[in-house]
């Protein structure tokens, strides 16, 4: 059980960063498109140095942030790979097909709830058992008892 979650998670911790790169690709290209156009405005002379400054040292932090989200990436693939005991010269493709994971999703959304199947029901029901048995004990407790003594000694006497 531990090994499927294990994947699972080192599954959907790759999804997640190659949507973060994706998403730090249309940052960098935007970043690239503002560098520009104040590099030109610093040069025509409408603008100051501090608006071309602050363009760089924006667009050097996310070339940075990407740099270290792929390096991420690579340890994460390596991750996977021994957690499934992949062989680690071989390349591991993780492929996904979004749309299906969510009908997926929505399809675990429509099961039926049944609070007898939950982990945390069944505990706190033996739980409240348990409770009740010590109850019962404790209550035996507190019987009086009866105890007597009996002793017969038989003389016989020959005169």
């Amino acid at each position: 059980m531990n090994t499927v979650v294990a994947v699972a998670k080192a599954f959907y911790d790759i999804l997640l960063t190659e949507e973060q790169i994706r998403i730090l690709d249309e940052n960098l290209h935007r970043q690239e498109k503002q560098f520009k156009d104040a590099k030109s405005r610093f040069d025509v002379g409408l603008v100051d140095k501090t608006d071309y400054q602050r363009a760089s040292i924006t667009l050097a932090n996310l070339k940075s942030d990407k740099n270290r989200v792929q390096t991420s990436l690579k340890a994460k693939h390596a991750y996977l790979k021994e957690v499934i005991g992949f062989p680690v010269d071989q390349d591991l493709k993780v492929a996904y097909d979004y749309e299906t994971m969510q009908e997926m999703a929505s399809m675990d959304e429509g099961t039926a709830f049944e609070l007898e199947n939950r982990i945390e029901y069944l505990l706190a029901k033996t739980q409240v058992a348990t409770t009740e048995l010590n109850t019962k004990y404790a209550q035996w407790a507190y019987i009086p008892q009866l105890s007597g003594f009996y002793s017969y000694n038989y003389l016989f006497f020959c005169a």
